[in-house]
């Protein structure tokens, strides 16, 4: 545990209410495993948690409750992915109500087998972890890394790189008096305005404890744990990965990357990969940045490899908005008496650059 108060995350001073917290939160879910979705979305959104993830605290919960709450980490997850076809990306805690329903539901279906094959009492969720850390950590079984897609040309094979998740002090306690990273303050911000216009948000499960240490308590029924989408897992997977968007209903409204690095191309690409999925998608793409990266975004969203999809130009779907154009509309009064067409006001498109 002491590694949290080495990076940042947690002040030596905050560790007996961080005891309290983890305390309150095992007893409540081994206990009642029936609220168990809600005790995970309150203490994955407390400023303290951050660091204590499902691959340490699911172990504690197991233990307590081995029937009903299973272990999840990356062995574990990437069992489940593959044998159910489900996309958990990491082993959050916020994704482990969901994961543990599937891995339940997976269980149940080969415990007659998982028993016979191993002439063994002990349970069949003890021994389908077994069998993760074996197919994983002995064998090092290798993930699937590529997707067919039918083309008109024939099929081809693409796949989705994975996010990899912070390991250093991104954000931390306010109580620690470290200032949060930027690129998460405008998520935070992009993620407010949406919630006050009345949309549900949508935030990659591996920055939403960070953007939601940011923001108020009552915005956080606008943010989803799933995207009600119904399109195909190569598309899901590129869509989860986006840094925020604005969903009214089942469907997207708009998209920002957040890209405050020199890097400018990432969201960019992100954004290009959606289009070529789906290039009938009628959505309107954002990239946000620092104001001195304008001519940065400029150029990058202009390369060839943007400007030539198939379809049609990335820069006539995706336009660029300066961190100070995200401040301006979260001070917007009466934000909640508006809708997203307003970004379209403080936005700019390089459009006009085509016929240069």
């Amino acid at each position: 545990m002491t590694g949290n108060t080495a990076v940042g995350w947690t002040n030596a001073t905050d560790w007996p209410q961080v005891s309290k917290e983890i305390l309150a939160f095992v007893v409540n879910t081994t206990n009642r495993p029936e609220i168990l979705e809600n005790e995970v979305k309150a203490f994955a959104s407390l400023p303290l948690s951050r660091g204590f993830q499902a691959g340490l605290l699911t172990p504690i919960l197991n233990a307590l409750n081995p029937d009903k709450l299973f272990i999840l980490n990356n062995k574990s997850r990437r069992a489940v992915n593959y044998f159910t076809g489900a996309t958990f990306k990491f082993s959050t805690l916020p994704i482990y109500s969901e994961a543990n329903r599937t891995e339940h539901s997976l269980v149940e279906s080969v415990s007659s087998t998982i028993l016979a094959l191993s002439s063994s009492d002990a349970r069949s969720s003890d021994l389908f972890d077994m069998f993760c850390h074996w197919l994983y950590a002995v064998i090092k079984y290798p993930p699937i890394v590529g997707h067919r897609i039918k083309t008109e040309d024939g099929e081809v094979v693409v796949n989705v790189p994975e996010e990899q998740p912070d390991v250093a002090p991104a954000a931390v306690s306010s109580n620690a008096g470290i200032e949060p990273r930027p690129s998460y303050q405008i998520q935070a911000k992009l993620a407010d305005i949406g919630a006050k216009m009345g949309f549900r948000i949508w935030v990659p499960r591996n920055d939403r404890q960070n953007v939601l240490a940011l923001v108020a308590r009552n915005k956080y029924g606008a943010f989803l744990e799933c995207l009600p989408l119904n399109y195909d897992d190569l598309t899901l997977r590129t869509i989860e990965q986006i840094d925020v968007i604005w969903m009214k209903g089942r469907s997207m409204a708009r998209a920002f990357e957040v890209e405050h690095t020199t890097a400018i191309y990432s969201g960019l690409l992100r954004m290009a990969d959606l289009l070529a999925l789906q290039p009938n998608m009628d959505i309107r793409l954002h990239i946000a940045a620092p104001n001195e990266r304008r001519d940065k975004v400029r150029q990058e969203i202009l390369r060839p490899t943007f400007s030539l999809l198939e379809h049609r130009p990335l820069y006539r779907s995706c336009s660029f908005l300066p961190y100070s154009a995200v401040e301006e509309m979260d001070s917007l009064p009466h934000l909640e008496h508006m809708n997203g067409s307003i970004v379209d006001d403080y936005a700019e498109k390089f459009e006009e650059d085509e016929d240069e």
